[in-house]
């Protein structure tokens, strides 16, 4: 019984998906300048199975 109303209560708060991870080389110089960058990067689009449809370039 209380096992069953905790399991449900979890299940109310929206799943979160997972994190993207991009490595970007950056050198010390440019972090003491005061400089910005634009990172261009491609977001793969799943569809309901879980397989890659396409990705999506982000910017």
């Amino acid at each position: 019984m209380f096992g069953q109303q905790a399991h449900q209560r979890r299940r109310q708060h929206a799943a979160r998906g997972h994190d993207l991870e991009i490595e970007v080389a950056v050198f010390l110089e440019e972090t003491l300048a005061e400089q910005t960058r634009t990172i261009s990067y491609n977001l793969p689009v799943y569809n309901v199975f879980g397989m890659i449809e396409s990705e999506t370039p982000k910017r």
